[in-house]
């Protein structure tokens, strides 16, 4: 491509720094229609004449790669391209003088470009062909650069006479762009390239247009261009593949953008955001979900209204994303303090992901079993902290167990220990049975790390333990009493770390252990 290229009167070596793939295929593609139209036409024809005639070569070859990516699949037969362009653009019949059979669309569009591969064979004698670019990438360049001049074209001036909100022709824009995701890596860095050599005002200008056609096409019934038709598609998966390429390109042209500017008539701005995923996901194969997921960065922040989300382009692939706080989400000041909060639907949350059941939420769901069996409502305990992220019993355990502590400074691990012991006391005031297993990690870890927790955490897991023993085998008439089945387990699990509660429990407490027990068996090991 760079020799075909540079062999047009040495184009590349009089290139500039800032030549990059974009400008070679736009200059590529320009270079080889304006020598089409030249061997096309008579006579000489004005600068301005041979660029429209350019620019409609490179609009039908444009309709060519939407006929492929719309069947997702890089090759259209000639069938399905002349019934693609005649829905868009009417037939156009081509008669030259002479005898000839008459030149359909699709060979119009396509007889005249190497670049444009044409296989062909014979069944019952009639001829079947099928057409598909040399290299993908043309394709898919040439669809991002139609996208942006259908966008582009919305930005024409109104009425004079306005009254009311005039809706937005976008009819076109819906047809062509509501079959197929435009995430994909390489259609992204085209866009980005094409969007930079807007105008700081232009970009603006557009992404407040597709900010106005977002709510206005969510309620759309009819359908502009009925034969259009390169796949059957559900009206709602045409819907969420649609509005999921108007909110990318918004963000593209924004750069950045909030949740509250992309559905600004909604009194939840997060909320909306997470809905329309559903929507977008369910639209898309996990291919394509992929794509859009990773193409994107969401961070949770608050503003004066309260919660916010501000979503941009993926800058860093593979960079973890930011850590959640719990805060956020159950609509909290940031750095909220106070009494914790728990809810009890965590065995919902379990079956919901088994009901929805798709591959990699499965696997998600099979790492996380474990949790849910032996800790299920420790994920929706949570512990506030004055100034720092809200996080939930389950998270506070496994990081105990996780992660590398030894790195740890003194107050992070102290941090930890008393978020850890905060959350595992609610299990304790329900009596729940999963408060076994709380407190086997707990002890688990804390025997490694006893020497090192500071002096507030270190008592605080001594006074948790007090606790726990006095309801254990304390006066049940002064308290409620544990469930049978849960106290003969915490038995147990007190006495898989023997050594530990022996040198952390007082004499008083062993005593009070060794008098509920029968004196003939004698006080639990």
């Amino acid at each position: 491509m760079l020799a075909l290229y540079d062999a047009a009167e040495g184009a590349l070596r009089r290139a500039d720094d800032d030549f990059d793939v974009t400008e070679l295929y736009e200059q590529l593609l320009s270079s080889f229609a304006r020598r089409e139209v030249g061997k096309t036409t008579l006579h000489a024809l004005p600068d301005e004449d041979t660029a429209a005639l350019v620019e409609q070569e490179l609009q039908r070859l444009s309709l060519v790669a939407f006929a492929q990516l719309n069947r997702g699949r890089q090759w259209v037969s000639a069938d399905e391209l002349e019934q693609d362009l005649t829905a868009v653009l009417g037939r156009q019949p081509v008669r030259p003088p002479g005898f000839r059979t008459p030149l359909t669309a699709a060979e119009t569009a396509l007889g005249r470009f190497f670049f444009v591969q044409r296989a062909q064979s014979v069944r019952d004698g009639q001829v079947l062909a099928t057409y598909e670019f040399l290299h993908a990438t043309f394709g898919e360049y040439l669809a991002v650069r139609l996208t942006l001049h259908l966008l582009t074209d919305l930005l024409a001036p109104r009425p004079a006479l306005s009254l009311g909100d005039a809706r937005i022709d976008d009819d076109l824009a819906y047809a062509l762009l509501s079959y197929t995701s435009l995430a994909s890596r390489q259609m992204l860095r085209f866009a980005r390239s094409l969007t930079g050599r807007l105008s700081a005002t232009e970009r603006r200008r557009l992404a407040r247009t597709l900010i106005q056609v977002l709510p206005q096409h969510t309620t759309r019934t009819g359908d502009q261009h009925p034969a259009y038709r390169p796949a059957l598609l559900r009206t709602t998966t045409r819907h969420g593949l649609y509005g999921s390429n108007l909110v990318l390109l918004t963000v593209l042209l924004a750069e950045r953008c909030s949740a509250a500017e992309l559905f600004p008539a909604s009194a939840d701005p997060p909320g909306a955001w997470h809905r329309h995923c559903l929507l977008w996901r369910s639209a898309m194969n996990e291919s394509q979900w992929t794509d859009f997921a990773l193409s994107l960065d969401v961070h949770h922040t608050w503003d004066d209204e309260g919660r916010a989300l501000e979503i941009s382009l993926r800058s860093e692939p593979g960079t973890p994303p930011q850590p959640l706080d719990m805060n956020w989400h159950f609509r909290y000041p940031r750095g909220s303090g106070g009494p914790g909060w728990s809810r009890s639907y965590w065995d919902e949350l379990w079956h919901k992901t088994a009901v929805s059941g798709g591959t990699n939420d499965s696997v998600m769901r099979h790492a996380l079993d474990p949790v849910f069996r032996w800790l299920g409502q420790a994920v929706t305990v949570f512990s506030p902290v004055d100034g720092a992220p809200a996080s939930s019993l389950a998270h506070d355990l496994l990081e105990l167990l996780l992660a590398d502590r030894p790195t740890m400074s003194d107050r992070e691990l102290g941090d930890l220990y008393d978020r850890a012991v905060r959350g595992t006391r609610p299990l304790m005031d329900m009596r729940h049975p999963h408060l076994v297993s709380a407190v086997h990690t707990l002890l688990t870890v804390f025997g490694q790390d006893r020497g090192r927790v500071p002096g507030d955490a270190h008592d605080d897991v001594l006074l948790f333990l007090a606790q726990l023993i006095r309801l254990m085998f304390g006066d049940s008439e002064r308290v409620q009493p544990l469930p049978v089945t849960v106290s003969d387990a915490l038995s147990h699990a007190l006495a898989s770390h023997r050594p530990l509660v022996h040198a952390l429990v007082s004499t008083e407490d062993r005593a009070l252990i060794a008098r509920h027990h029968d004196p003939a068996t004698g006080p639990p090991e």
